[in-house]
């Protein structure tokens, strides 16, 4: 029975693999290796998308469905505005897919192989990335400490370290009802590469993993409190209304200038989003469309004033990004799938099973904080929703049963 599971893990975990690519294959020089990438992206998700029809015998869950309107409603701005549809494709097909791909192998006792798996994957990509960061430093001193590594450009590191340390994370309190030292060590050295490489979305992110690690502990061990996931929600999106509205721009003046030596504008993130919701007033339910990657570095450049920093292709803030491409509808359906995924974390039973929602608050907290402030589309955050949903069913209210390393996640 175990070796049936992992063989399924093993399986799924070849259909993920494509969509889990290194981010220096983004880099100039590498466009042979992305396009391989892109193919076998491209491969996978047709044979998971009749996989997924073949296993549910066409019942499609609603995490499927909201998450493939939220891409048809893109196609449509995309094709409203004219723009690429060979950038839409890849995005669209790898959400639809991953969603897929975690249903099919949470659903089933193969989940916590799957885990192990994928976990080992970054594992690899994190022991070449600090092969090619000492290699850098060793050539260049420490002024390279920056420099790409197969992780790719430094505020693209978070891609992997942050799924790699909630990951770690779960698949640790999973076998032992406890985060083990050893994904605390994975915390700390991700933490450090964060930190070298300057990039403060992700230095945030990973200051707001262990704060709310630490705060939610303390918060249900010693005042004997519930987690309630869909008011912290609610308190993510009003922090992302004040933060692009602005109104939180000066009380973190001081933070933003002092202790993290960058302009009150955040790096030009300011004209980026005032760019978004200007285009959405006036188009709000076909904003921009997926646009060519050079349409849309010239259309923020131009538009932000011609500051050179805003000369990038998305408005870095994923909530601002679904809505940049897709429009209202796409972001409302964007915050729904969230939603649903709090409300499904929210019937996890807490007196048992405590170390859960520390570990899934401190997750999205560090997810959503770089969410604010980059777009973090990349295939494996897609994974949480249908951890999510698994999480919630496993181990809701009156499932006492013993986790250990049999269990159906």
């Amino acid at each position: 029975m175990r070796a049936k599971a992992k063989n399924r893990a093993f399986v799924y975990f070849l259909l993920m693999l494509p969509f889990i690519e290194p981010q220096l294959f983004k880099n100039s020089g590498y466009e042979s290796l992305d396009r391989a990438y892109a193919v076998a992206k491209a491969i996978s998700a047709v044979i998971v998308i009749f996989l997924y029809i073949y296993k549910k015998m066409g019942k499609v869950s609603l995490s499927v469905v909201l998450i493939t309107l939220m891409q048809m409603m893109t196609f449509v701005c995309t094709l409203y505005n004219k723009g690429s549809f060979s950038r839409f494709m890849g995005p669209a097909l790898t959400s639809i897919a991953v969603v897929m791909i975690g249903q099919l192998v949470f659903e089933k006792d193969s989940g916590i192989y799957f885990l192990k798996y994928v976990e080992i994957c970054l594992t690899l990509f994190v022991f070449i990335h600090i092969i090619g960061f000492v290699f850098n430093v060793i050539r260049g001193g420490i002024v390279c400490v920056s420099q790409s590594t197969i992780l790719g450009i430094k505020n693209r590191w978070i891609y992997i370290l942050l799924p790699w340390t909630i990951i770690g994370f779960i698949k640790s309190y999973m076998l032992n009802r406890r985060v083990i030292w050893r994904e605390w060590i994975k915390y700390f050295v991700s933490f450090f590469f964060v930190t070298v490489s300057g990039a403060v979305g992700a230095i945030i992110a990973f200051l707001g993993f262990g704060g709310a690690y630490l705060f939610t502990k303390i918060w249900i061990r010693n005042m004997k409190n519930r987690v309630d996931f869909v008011k912290f929600y609610i308190g993510i999106l009003i922090y992302n209304v004040l933060l692009v509205s602005e109104v939180l721009l000066e009380p973190l003046r001081y933070v933003v200038v002092r202790v993290f030596n960058k302009d009150v504008t955040l790096s030009g993130r300011v004209y980026l989003w005032r760019t978004v919701l200007s285009e959405l007033k006036k188009n709000a339910i076909f904003a921009k469309g997926v646009q060519a990657h050079d349409v849309d570095m010239n259309y923020f450049y131009v538009n932000s004033g011609w500051v050179l920093p805003c000369k990038v292709n998305h408005p870095h803030n994923y909530f601002l990004n679904v809505a940049h491409q897709g429009g209202i509808i796409a972001v409302t359906l964007f915050i729904v799938i969230w939603w649903m995924c709090m409300i499904w974390l929210n019937k996890i039973e807490q007196k048992n099973y405590s170390g859960l929602p520390i570990i899934m608050i401190s997750s999205f907290t560090a997810f959503f904080l770089a969410s604010s402030v980059d777009t973090l589309d990349y295939s494996l955050f897609y994974l949480l929703i249908p951890l999510c949903i698994r999480i919630g069913r496993e181990f809701g209210e009156k499932k006492y049963a013993a986790i250990d390393s049999n269990s159906s996640l």
